[in-house]
């Protein structure tokens, strides 16, 4: 089933830029269903973004718990579903759809322009290399 978007509301707005956030054009941001505000902070979007649910829990590596959303990140054309953690992005993302779930951190640059090599929009299979019998799927933007 296809997600629906909305455009920001002039509240939601607000919101983001009182917490740090910058656009060249507000009105090409479009959110999801569960769109927080709250759980973005410090980023720029520009072109046309879409951002889906934020605020729930993330469990990373170590135990550690963290909310999905945006944090200190540059963002130009891009899809972020529904619990995507994404912080300390140091240039920008672009041309990304970042799927469900997906956690981005620590990353100086990610872009994704025209053909690729590493086989952009192929599905693969991952493997857990610590030993688990594990299996995710994953396809590159």
């Amino acid at each position: 089933m296809k997600k629906k978007y909305s455009k920001l509301s002039e509240s939601q707005r607000a919101a983001l830029q009182a917490q740090g956030c910058t656009s060249d054009s507000w009105d090409s941001i479009e959110v999801g269903d569960g769109f927080r505000t709250d759980f973005v902070r410090d980023a720029h979007f520009g072109g046309k973004v879409r951002l889906g649910a934020n605020g729930t829990p993330v469990e990373l590596p170590g135990g550690v718990v963290r909310r999905s959303g945006i944090y200190r990140a540059a963002l130009h054309d891009c899809t972020v579903g529904d619990g995507v953690l994404i912080a300390n992005v140091g240039r920008y993302m672009a041309r990304y759809d970042v799927e469900d779930g997906a956690v981005i951190e620590n990353v100086g640059q990610i872009i994704c322009d025209g053909r690729s090599s590493f086989g952009n929009g192929v599905e693969v299979t991952t493997i857990n290399e610590a030993g688990g019998g594990a299996r995710s799927r994953y396809t590159t933007a």
